[in-house]
């Protein structure tokens, strides 16, 4: 990491795909074993002592987003791609039923229906995976953003051309953005791992298109506001809006780069974004904020607390990592 700041092993959570804060402080984290745990710091030690079920039942769970009291869940019940909220009613920490708004999303392929963010209309904005590597989707909800009310009323499609859009986050100035990962069948070159400023009704190119393809059908699809290496999997994405870190990193984009299984030697960490707006659009310069090397895990999702810290999911270690700047 930069010179000034520690990374701390927060909390041990088998798989852990999704990472959010609640109301009540706590974070709350889906995991592969069709669970999300709630991890709590009571003593003040910048280390979660304690750890407790807060929902069952939910498979394959790869968004969380809290709307007041609720927690909503986006995850796929046997190719049935769904999203459904969660409550704690009675206060004893522990979530009752699953009340699904979302049901028969298109997760029966490759890919399923992703990470979440709430925008200032009110409405919940979805990232939506392929079914394939490379193909014409034949439902429209497929490989893009959708976005609906949180009672999952207005469903329809925001943007396309998206292959896996694994998280969506909106900046300080409320423009939304996801990262994106591209299609597999070109090899190790191309096409580059993608942060995208999303506009409503843009298409940004999947499966045919690409940032710095240069064919003439090419020509009105939209570019990345950023880019990664190819087939190093750009997967969760959160904006800095912590007091902690030195002034240059507020508002930043931190994206999870997990890596490849296929080409073990690519680089794997936390990237930092920094973007600039010109006109409708960003342009973005990526670098390394966090490297991990080759058998020290897979980074999957990142989160600001809300004192003012950067969590980092390790998919493949099953731990959490608390990143502050300063001392340990």
């Amino acid at each position: 990491m930069p010179p000034g700041f520690s990374l701390i092993v927060y909390g041990a959570v088998p798989g852990p795909t999704a990472l959010t804060f609640g109301p009540d402080g706590r974070l709350y984290v889906a995991s592969t074993n069709q669970v999300v745990y709630a991890l709590a710091d009571r003593d003040g030690d910048r280390r979660a002592e304690e750890r407790t079920v807060f929902a069952r039942g939910v498979p394959i769970p790869l968004g969380l987003l809290w709307i007041e009291d609720r927690l909503y869940i986006s995850y796929n019940d046997g190719g049935d791609g769904r999203v459904a909220y969660v409550r704690d009613t009675d206060g004893n920490g522990v979530a009752e039923a699953l009340n699904p708004v979302i049901t028969g999303l298109p997760s029966s392929g490759r890919h399923q229906n992703d990470g979440m963010a709430l925008g200032a209309d009110g409405y919940i904005y979805l990232g939506m995976g392929s079914t394939c590597d490379a193909c014409r989707e034949p439902d429209s909800r497929s490989a893009g953003i959708l976005r609906f009310r949180p009672d999952g009323s207005r469903l329809s499609v925001f943007a396309t051309g998206l292959r896996n859009p694994y998280d969506v986050a909106f900046n300080a100035a409320g423009d939304l953005f996801a990262t994106d990962n591209g299609r597999d069948d070109l090899g190790e070159a191309a096409p580059l791992e993608e942060l995208n400023h999303i506009v409503n009704g843009g298409d940004y190119g999947y499966p045919h298109c690409w940032t710095g393809n240069i064919e003439t059908r090419c020509a009105d699809k939209l570019g990345a506001a950023a880019t990664f290496a190819a087939r190093s999997s750009a997967n969760g994405l959160t904006f800095y809006s912590g007091e902690n870190f030195p002034p240059q990193y507020r508002d930043n984009a931190f994206v999870a780069v997990l890596g490849s299984y296929v080409y073990p030697a690519l680089r794997r960490g936390v990237a930092r974004v920094s973007l600039k707006k010109g006109g409708d659009t960003y342009t973005g310069e990526s670098d390394w904020f966090l490297i991990l090397e080759e058998g020290e895990g897979r980074p999957l999702d990142v989160a600001g607390g809300p004192e003012g810290d950067l969590y980092v999911a390790d998919y493949e270690m099953g731990q959490v990592y608390r990143i502050v700047y300063g001392a340990p």
